[in-house]
């Protein structure tokens, strides 16, 4: 008699169990040395300093190649009389203050990564089960009781097996979507006035990616939502760069057509 396949759903929600070595004995979190600790520090750094340049450079550049095939290549529609209003009536300061929100938001939300390496570890070569702990926000602790004879504290994570570790990312992805709401939103607002279409597709795109992200992320697991993520960052990097593109067009610094 032929042994029955595992179900899809079964397939998608048993993750495999890194051995024990691993781990320390005490938290139950990832052995980490000094010298790994300070790897994850500087990698952190690094891609909090990479986030507050080349990401908004892309950005701007994508804006503007978007803006100039809009214009030129396709004759969409000329975006001139309302850059004048927004430079008439100074409204370009709403623009860059709302870009200046949007470089507070990555910030905050790169931030915690300078300490995220030395908890779990940067290693590539770890187990799907010892990357899945990365998607741990937080990390609690529960105080030793005397009586059992153990020393330590040990870690509190958030369980990553089964069903009950599908709701857990599919929530993860709820709360990083809450995240990046607040200035999406106000990036529609504003770029919606000057670039309706283009705000319209790059939303849809945003959107799109936000779906991809939390499904691929709640079904199969750690490192499935990358795609949904590129696809949130391309989105909201060119909406930014949207913003700086009207400020510097008009504050009358540049970019003459």
């Amino acid at each position: 008699m032929s042994q029955r396949r595992p179900s899809f759903a079964m397939q998608c929600c048993n993750t495999p169990v890194a051995g024990a070595a691993y781990y320390d004995a005490q938290t139950g979190l990832p052995r980490i040395s000094a010298e790994e600790k300070a790897a994850g520090f500087r990698s952190g750094v690094r891609i909090n300093i990479m986030a507050q340049t080349i990401l908004p450079a892309i950005g701007f550049g994508l804006a503007y190649l978007l803006w100039y095939i809009s214009e030129h290549l396709l004759n969409m529609e000329s975006y001139d009389l309302k850059m004048k209003t927004v430079a008439e009536s100074d409204t370009w300061y709403v623009y860059l203050s709302a870009f200046f929100l949007c470089r507070m938001m990555y910030f905050l939300n790169f931030y915690p990564l300078i300490f995220k390496g030395s908890v779990f570890g940067i290693s590539d070569d770890k187990s799907k089960a010892e990357k899945a702990m990365s998607a741990n926000m937080y990390v609690y602790k529960v105080q030793s009781v005397v009586a059992s004879g153990f020393t330590g504290t040990r870690a509190v994570l958030m369980a990553d097996d089964g069903y009950v570790g599908r709701y857990n990312r599919a929530n993860r992805g709820l709360h990083h979507s809450v995240e990046w709401l607040g200035i999406v939103l106000l990036e529609i607002l504003l770029c919606g006035y000057i670039f309706p279409k283009q705000t319209l597709a790059l939303v849809t795109l945003y959107a799109v990616g936000r779906v991809v992200h939390q499904v691929a992320h709640a079904i199969y697991g750690y490192g499935a939502q990358n795609v949904g993520f590129v696809l949130c960052l391309i989105a909201a990097l060119t909406l930014e760069g949207l913003l700086m593109l009207t400020v510097i067009k008009g504050s009358h610094v540049g970019l003459h057509t």
